[in-house]
């Protein structure tokens, strides 16, 4: 099989971000600061898909960043790292901003550019 073209690639990471970002919708659908604070498996699980969110990120083309400029892909890339090199200083309230803030913003710009599985 060839190599995919970036283009491609491009879409497949979107892909991987938009589907990690409706896990994380999921994950938290319903839930509390105290829920959030208080399980430790929750933290985990919504943590490892903004990993995956920012690896994915990273991957992105030159050429797909400047076309989406209006998207933090830098900061996505930036929190996967922070977390993986800075484990131990994560605060979990920064992340749960980031799950009330960003997270949704996200979906709805990558929804209408990369479709829908269903």
């Amino acid at each position: 099989m060839p190599p995919k073209k970036s283009t491609e690639n491009d879409l497949i990471l979107a892909r991987d971000i938009l589907d990690a970002a409706r896990t994380v919708m999921e994950y938290t659908d319903g839930k509390s600061w105290d829920d959030w604070y208080n399980n430790g498996m929750l933290r985990d699980a919504v943590i490892r898909q903004l990993i995956v969110m920012g690896e994915a990120a990273n991957g992105f083309t030159t050429e797909f960043v400047t076309t989406h400029a209006s998207q933090k892909w830098q900061k996505i890339a930036d929190l996967r790292h922070r977390i993986v090199h800075g484990y131990s200083t994560i605060d979990i309230s920064v992340i749960w901003d980031i799950v009330h803030t960003e997270v949704q913003r996200i979906i709805v710009y990558l929804d209408p550019l990369v479709g829908s599985d269903d």
